[in-house]
């Protein structure tokens, strides 16, 4: 796992194997100049009782990003699971060798799996604000089986990505590199340091990161998304009651606006910071009043995040307004389009 990017001219094939769908995103270019989109895959998988097998998505995934033009020098891949965690913590200050070894010792005050079946990493956020002598720290986990179970899906559809990287800290990454394009092409006035809520909704758990700028303050996992259990729960059991589909996401909405509040209370009371605008991604975030319901529940300006405002859409040709419609789900993977390894 890895944090931090720095942009590189290279054509990059970028991989999400999610809970529902397959995405693939096939790109060129630095980012200062303008990402290119070459190609992209946005494969749902079937929705019936049967449980699709690894084996199984590795099939489809292989088939899926059949003709693609990339090596495995260039693949890059999201770990999306509930199960990630990242937190931000405070600890004594030192090196980065340092700092890894101290979390691996406390690695069970932070992380909820046994330590032989976790793998981590951690990063001092230089510019937080901290107290004399300690330092605000990005830790990132997930459990050793998930991400080993994941790299075996890979392998078996002879794909091996160099990084590996969590949902989560892929979306902040994503903010992080395309704000100013976006917020410059919206006209959104904004300050250096403005706190933001990122809201990144997935088909088993949504993502919610505070952020002071580009210092993250407060990252969550709430244990659920817009997928078929809570659409079973909205527009499945209410087809009686003509429940549908926009106000199964207005419903969605609702319950998620609930879990931000707490955490923007939380971020207003231990460090006086008041969130000004909302940045929301993911699957359900192409549905066009998502954004709107989540401006309306949470009293905040509201925005469905870009990252690709800028970008080179002409290899795609008739493809650009389908791809226009889904974009919201690729907002990871243009974290790790966007970045060259350095490790």
């Amino acid at each position: 796992m890895a944090f931090f990017w720095k942009s590189k001219k290279k054509k990059i094939l970028s991989v999400d194997v999610g809970t529902s769908f397959i995405k693939a995103l096939l790109t060129e270019g630095p980012v200062q100049d303008s990402l290119k989109i070459l190609d992209y895959r946005y494969v749902q998988l079937a929705a019936g009782a049967k449980k699709i097998t690894p084996s199984e998505l590795s099939v489809i995934l292989k088939q899926a990003i059949k003709g693609f033009d990339f090596d495995n020098e260039s693949v890059r891949a999201i770990l999306s699971t509930k199960q990630n965690v990242v937190r931000i913590i405070e600890l004594p200050a030192g090196s980065n060798e340092e700092i890894k070894k101290t979390v691996s010792f406390q690695l069970g005050r932070h992380v909820p799996f046994s330590h032989d079946n976790t793998v981590f990493d951690c990063a001092p956020l230089a510019e937080a604000p901290t107290g004399g002598g300690t330092q605000k720290c990005l830790l990132v986990a997930a459990r050793r089986s998930e991400v080993q179970a994941i790299e075996h899906i890979y392998e078996e559809a002879n794909i091996f990505p160099l990084l590996l990287n969590t949902e989560p800290v892929s979306v902040i990454n994503s903010y992080i590199i395309f704000r100013d394009k976006f917020d410059e092409e919206l006209e959104i006035n904004t300050e250096k340091n403005d706190c933001v809520a990122l809201v990144h909704f997935g088909s088993s758990h949504t993502d919610l990161s505070i952020l002071s700028g580009n210092i993250p303050v407060a990252c969550r996992a709430v244990d659920f998304g817009y997928g078929k259990k809570m659409w079973k729960e909205t527009v499945g059991k209410g087809a009686e009651e003509n429940k549908t589909e926009d106000s199964a996401v207005e419903e969605f909405i609702v319950k998620t606006t609930r879990e931000i509040n707490t955490l923007l209370k939380f971020c207003q009371r231990n460090f006086e910071l008041d969130a000004v605008r909302i940045y929301v991604s993911g699957g359900p975030a192409n549905h066009l009043s998502a954004a709107d319901y989540l401006k309306e529940q949470s009293g905040l300006e509201t925005y469905r995040f870009n990252p690709f405002i800028s970008a080179n859409l002409a290899a795609l040709k008739e493809r650009q307004e389908n791809f226009a419609k889904i974009y919201s789900a690729f907002v990871p993977l243009a974290s790790l389009a966007a970045r060259s390894l350095t490790f």
